[in-house]
């Protein structure tokens, strides 16, 4: 199946921030729900003890994603963790940060193809790589091999029939657990039961981002093209989730141990 990339709601600059961080919530809520954490966990920590990195600068973080059932961990190892993103969920990343020593939230926008040279340590771009196309894929990938700063990508989308059925029964699952998720919110409900916008964007970008989502072999591909020289590594494969119903693709990139000693 050619990787079609179509335009995703939340993509759209006009798209409602309030509405966009109710979707980003619900999808953090799946995530966690699924396992997904914790199966990028011991992906991160490779990254980390690959490079001696101390921070993790989680990229299109939304409402935090895996990186935000992570980041408490991590910070009480003395891990750093930064979360970036260009329409940031702030009242979901603030409230996580204000509850855990060694989490911050960035003060300005972050475009992940060109963070800022002060943001240094792993890169991590958890469900979201799916959002780029090839050339702004390469960019992000390039950057951080220019800056010679360790990047993991992690995305549960994929391009295959099984789950790009499956995508629009995040809607029926939104249904089923709006009273749950957290933040708590009146409008969660209200636009999950009222006016049912949030299961159909849930839904409608589900069923886009596994049109628009790249293989393993694709992501060596963009990787190869990038390169980085005989002193930096690439990755690339699939973990199975909770429940057997999906997996984790990723991409992991860092200098060897050699040249990040040096």
């Amino acid at each position: 199946m050619r990787r079609l990339h179509l335009v995703e709601l939340e993509d759209l600059p006009a798209f409602p921030a309030a509405l966009r961080d109710l979707v980003t919530e619900s999808l953090a809520f799946f995530e966690r729900l699924g396992g997904v954490p914790d199966q990028v966990a011991p992906l991160v920590r490779r990254l980390l003890a690959a490079s001696e990195a101390r921070q993790v600068v989680d990229l299109c973080a939304g409402a935090g994603g895996p990186m935000a059932a992570l980041a408490p961990d991590l910070a009480a190892e003395g891990v750093a963790v930064v979360f970036t993103d260009l329409y940031p969920n702030q009242p979901a990343l603030t409230a996580l940060a204000r509850t855990h020593q060694g989490v911050t939230v960035f003060g300005a926008p972050v475009d992940a193809r060109a963070v800022p040279a002060s943001l240094r340590g792993v890169r991590t771009v958890c469900t979201a790589f799916h959002h780029f196309a090839p050339a702004d894929a390469e960019a992000i990938l390039r950057t951080a091999v220019e800056a010679r700063q360790p990047i993991g990508l992690f995305e549960v989308a994929e391009r295959r029939a099984f789950t790009i059925a499956l995508a629009p029964l995040v809607a029926l699952a939104q249904l089923a657990t709006a009273p749950w998720q957290r933040p708590w919110r009146w409008r969660r409900l209200a636009l999950t039961y009222l006016v049912p916008l949030v299961p159909f964007v849930l839904a409608f970008d589900g069923t886009v981002s596994c049109l628009r989502a790249y293989r393993v072999d694709e992501l060596l591909a963009l990787a190869n093209r990038v390169g980085g020289g005989p002193d930096w590594r690439w990755e690339a494969g699939r973990i199975p989730v909770a429940f057997g119903v999906g997996n984790v693709v990723y991409l992991l990139g860092h200098p060897t141990q050699a040249a990040a000693n040096g």
